[in-house]
């Protein structure tokens, strides 16, 4: 009797190790799946970046170019002249930390076979603006004779933000194409892994922000010259500006657990 019952213990125990086996089985996933999901935004510029180039220069660098010229005349010294540049861009409320000298070096002038006494000081500063209306004023500064202003980079500030935000855009969008495709034969349950490419960021084609000069008139003093930035892509040039769009993209690589 005592051995019959442990017999009957015994299959008791092994049909429940079996249903819990089978049950084990049947929750797992039958399958998987895998696919890749693409996002992309546009934003407007918010940072405008300027270069502006200052150089030491000789009186008769100013003046019309004649064969054997010697260079005797030295204008105001690089100390003057960035003074003169802060001070300007003081009177525009341009912020200290806006203002970066990238390069300081020195040049040697040639000016028609004859080669400058010492060399000549430069300063190479970066400015950035975050509005038309100064970057406008920038362009117009009164800059000294060899001195020039260009257009450098359009920057959104929230970048790092908005590569996050189209990475989160791009693996719901590789779920939305995982539940698409498992539809006919089971559900996503869960995510198993995601491989994420860096994200792009290009700029919208078109000569937008590009920045147009007009001489207006020219003297002893120099050229003066009307500068404005201009979206190149309207027929009227005097429209007002219209940034150019930053856009951000990224893809992922994702694979899903489907039941």
């Amino acid at each position: 009797m005592i051995r019959s019952n442990l017999w009957h213990r015994s299959l008791i125990v092994m049909a429940a190790i079996c249903i819990m086996f089978s049950c084990q089985q049947g929750s797992r996933p039958v399958g998987q799946i895998a696919v890749s999901g693409e996002a992309e935004r546009e934003v407007d510029a918010d940072e405008i970046l300027f270069t502006i180039y200052l150089r030491e220069f000789y009186e008769e660098e100013r003046t019309e170019f004649k064969e054997g010229r010697e260079l005797r005349t030295l204008g105001p010294g690089i100390m003057t002249l960035e003074q003169q540049l802060l001070d300007q861009l003081t009177k525009l409320e341009i912020a200290p930390e806006d203002i970066v000298l990238e390069s300081a070096s020195t040049t040697t002038v040639h000016w028609g076979g004859v080669r400058s006494q010492r060399p000549l000081a430069n300063r190479t500063y970066i400015v950035t603006v975050r509005s038309m209306d100064r970057s406008n004023a920038i362009l117009q500064l009164t800059l000294p004779s060899q001195a020039s202003v260009r257009l450098r980079a359009l920057r959104y500030s929230k970048i790092d933000d908005l590569k996050l935000e189209v990475k989160r855009l791009a693996l719901e969008n590789a779920k939305v194409r995982a539940d698409n495709l498992a539809s006919g034969f089971g559900k996503v349950i869960g995510l198993i892994f995601v491989s994420e490419e860096e994200s792009r960021i290009t700029q919208q084609q078109g000569d937008t922000g590009m920045v147009a000069m007009k001489a207006m008139a020219f003297n002893n003093q120099g050229m003066e010259n009307e500068m404005i930035l201009m979206d190149s892509r309207n027929e009227d040039s005097s429209s007002p500006v219209q940034w150019r769009k930053i856009r951000v993209s990224a893809s992922v690589d994702a694979v899903f657990a489907v039941q």
